[in-house]
């Protein structure tokens, strides 16, 4: 701060020796010329930071140069100058040499950091959560895909070596979905149990005679939404939306889920199957990827005793 404080006072001098600027004059109503402030016609510059705050040069510019502007912009951790051309190359040099001596000291430091894999607010909001040290701040910019770190060399540098674990490519998830039929009497719709489901068959037994309706699969993308919908047997329709929230290096998925299978008039040989019978679950889970997860299960039938049981299986 010794450092900081001495250019200032030595741009205070230099400043101090420079010639004004000059005064206009207009005339008055009684035709005398009264001297007048000029108005300022130059264009704005952007002072970027790598290392200062912004809030600190921009203060310490308005003191050493009074007569031009300056306002600090934390998203982006640079100051806007508005003054004249030497003024401003001036201010440039000036907060060349105090950005160096802010990455020098061992003390409070600006950092930024481009997000290119994650939304922004994900990895704030992790950052946030995890990091102990509370005197770290944590800011971004979503529409530049940056992250702002304000705080000590030791807490940005931790920061930034989880903020790399964090920034990496989204993974496809390959989701299989599995409607199934129960009927406690008579043969269900649909085709018989795949070898792969024989587990979940016999843990599906207590709801009756079952069959494999039909399948759905997508691959989705972490962070994203996603939706597949089918007519996975003449006259019945199903359809999942939803988004795989978080995978974590366990192999644990979370995903947020919208599910419904209906029953539409005229299958394939042109009989409607009956009453629109109707099965809907909307949930948040989480499994593990190679397991299979029986979401639910609902009257939704042409007849009396018929059900609609939703299987959803993440690859590994």
């Amino acid at each position: 701060m010794h450092v900081i404080l001495s250019i200032v006072l030595a741009c205070s001098q230099f400043v101090s020796a420079l010639p004004s600027q000059p005064a206009t004059t207009q005339p008055s109503r009684g035709g005398r010329g009264q001297p007048t402030a000029a108005r300022s016609t130059y264009e704005p510059a952007v002072l970027r930071l790598a290392n200062a705050s912004c809030f600190e040069v921009a203060s310490m510019l308005s003191q050493i140069f009074p007569g031009c502007t300056s306002y600090p912009v934390e998203q982006s951790n640079s100051v806007v100058f508005t003054g004249p051309a030497d003024t401003l190359a001036m201010a440039r040099k000036l907060v060349e040499q105090m950005d160096v001596m802010a990455a020098e000291r061992d003390g409070p430091r600006v950092v930024i950091v481009d997000v290119k894999h994650r939304r922004v607010e994900e990895i704030v909001d992790h950052l946030n959560r995890v990091v102990e040290n509370r005197r770290l701040r944590v800011s971004g910019d979503r529409g530049r895909s940056k992250i702002l770190l304000r705080g000590d060399s030791k807490e940005i540098t931790q920061a930034e070596s989880l903020l790399k674990e964090l920034d990496t490519p989204a993974a496809g998830i390959a989701i299989d979905f599995a409607f199934i039929q129960a009927k406690f009497e008579g043969q269900p719709r649909g085709t018989h149990m795949p070898a792969d489901l024989d587990e979940v068959a016999t843990e599906l037994e207590r709801f009756g005679n079952v069959a494999l309706l039909g399948r759905l699969s997508t691959v989705a993308v972490e962070g994203e939404k996603f939706a597949v919908e089918g007519q996975v047997v003449p006259g019945i329709v199903a359809e999942v939306r939803g988004m795989v929230s978080n995978v974590n290096k366990e192999g644990v998925v979370k995903a947020d889920l919208k599910a419904s299978v209906r029953l539409v008039p005229g299958g394939a040989d042109g009989n409607a199957p009956g009453p629109a019978g109707y099965f809907n679950i909307e949930t948040v889970v989480t499994t593990q990827r190679g397991g299979y997860l029986v979401l639910g299960s609902a009257p939704a039938g042409a007849e009396v005793g018929e059900s609609a049981i939703l299987v959803m299986h993440v690859r590994k």
